[in-house]
């Protein structure tokens, strides 16, 4: 898991790695007009490496993305295995954070780390990439 604020020059060599040594086969990442190219510089970083990066459109706005966390929380708390504390890198403590700060009465100023699960859940659903379980996704 890469959880960083960090510019892309940072985040798609680290997102590269992490796809690498993890021998990831799918990942999804979420377009908007600002990250539209954040994809292909993840490629560039993976050259002869298989992978199926899917992109999908950024919510147009923050009340569907509200309603798609609250929709698969349940989902997010049924099938994905977490760390436990102890177990975690201090990015992964601060992902961790960012899920339990989320509120679904409310302003949110972060919600990066519950939205990221709800599309894990989503692409989990729409792809046939089943998880296994027990598999630890996060």
């Amino acid at each position: 898991m890469v959880y960083s604020n960090e510019d892309k020059s940072v985040t798609q060599p680290a997102l590269a790695a992490t796809i690498r040594r993890n021998n990831v086969q799918a990942c999804q990442v979420e377009a908007s007009k600002m990250t539209a190219d954040f994809a292909d510089g993840i490629e560039k970083y993976l050259a002869g490496y298989r992978l199926n990066m899917m992109t999908r459109p950024a919510s147009s706005s923050a009340g569907s993305k509200e309603q798609r966390i609250f929709d698969k929380a349940p989902d997010i708390r049924d099938r994905i295995v977490f760390r436990e504390p102890g177990h975690r890198s201090r990015a992964y403590e601060l992902f961790m954070q960012n899920v339990f700060s989320f509120k679904l009465m409310g302003k949110n100023k972060h919600d990066d780390a519950p939205d990221s699960l709800a599309m894990a859940i989503t692409m989990d659903d729409e792809t046939g990439f089943r998880s296994h379980v027990g598999r630890k996704l996060f």
